[in-house]
């Protein structure tokens, strides 16, 4: 059933043109890489610099580095978050969003006063296309997948409606 659900999910929003019709999906996109006892999954912690504080951050690693990208570790891209805290930091990006249509979705995850902020900081720069939403759940949205799948379907129904 899960498998399905997955499966549903993600043509559901890959648009016209992809799913049905175009044949199988890759397996990789909806299961779990084999059991790996020399690299078992594992969960890895970030602390990634954003308007001035360090947020936290989970990484799933799969099992068998599945998802490791090439010549790196998370201690390496934590040091480059922290190495680029300026450059990162999503604050100093509020004039160039505010001609943007922005969907911002946050979670009880403790992000929500940073999302707050990068949207109050995008209005205050004149942005007045900001679609704001927060739901009562974890940062994996994880009680809320079909809501999250409902709110950027009726979020990219209005970009095309405003291209019409």
């Amino acid at each position: 059933m899960r498998k399905l659900a997955l499966l549903l999910a993600s043509m559901a929003l890959s648009g016209p043109g992809c799913g049905a019709g175009t044949g199988p999906l890759p397996a990789a996109i909806y299961t779990d890489p084999a059991a790996d006892s020399e690299h078992p999954a594992r969960m890895e912690t970030l602390h990634i610099p954003s308007g001035g504080v360090e947020i936290n951050g989970l990484a799933y690693i799969a099992a068998g580095n599945a998802e490791t990208l090439a010549d790196t570790s998370p201690e390496r891209m934590a040091d480059e978050l922290s190495a680029n805290r300026q450059a990162f930091d999503f604050l100093q990006f509020a004039p160039a969003l505010a001609g943007k249509s922005l969907l911002v979705l946050s979670a009880d995850d403790r992000l929500a006063p940073l999302t707050d902020a990068l949207v109050d900081a995008v209005r205050e720069q004149g942005g007045a296309r900001i679609t704001a939403i927060h739901e009562v759940t974890d940062h994996a949205w994880s009680d809320k997948r079909i809501a999250l799948q409902a709110h950027v379907i009726r979020w990219l129904e209005t970009m095309a409606e405003t291209r019409e």
